[in-house]
């Protein structure tokens, strides 16, 4: 009798064709204009603990968009990090402000106050209709 391989075999040897050629007909990833380029380097600044030169780039970025709340959050959590609390209130607080909806500030905010070991129930920065 003549000796078949299981079927397995001919699966594995598709799927180690099939995939290459799927690949071979994605197009190339489209080039990034000058302001998303610089919102991924912040974000990649951010990652690798860059917080000084992250700060930077958000600050540039806020000087197209001075009511930007993702950026101006950004920045809070670079301070944060940093361990520079008073800043990071400012832009959280600016944050929060900018965008109403923008439920992170708020949230980052708190976290100010919890390493400030400030446990009181309100602050004077945030309106008494956003406190819950």
């Amino acid at each position: 009798m003549k000796w078949k391989p299981p079927l397995w075999i001919y699966a594995g040897l598709l799927l180690c064709v099939v995939p290459s050629r799927l690949c071979a007909q994605q197009p190339a990833p489209a080039p990034l204009d000058p302001k998303n380029m610089q919102e991924e380097r912040a974000k990649v600044q951010m990652a690798e603990k860059h917080y000084e030169a992250a700060i930077e780039t958000y600050q540039d970025l806020l000087k197209a968009d001075s009511k930007n709340a993702l950026f101006l959050n950004m920045i809070g959590i670079a301070y944060l990090d940093l361990s520079n609390y008073d800043q990071a209130k400012k832009y959280f607080v600016r944050s929060s402000k900018a965008d109403k909806k923008y439920a992170s500030a708020v949230n980052n905010l708190g976290m100010v106050y919890y390493h400030q070991k400030n446990f009181r129930r309100g602050d004077p920065c945030i309106p008494e209709s956003r406190r819950h």
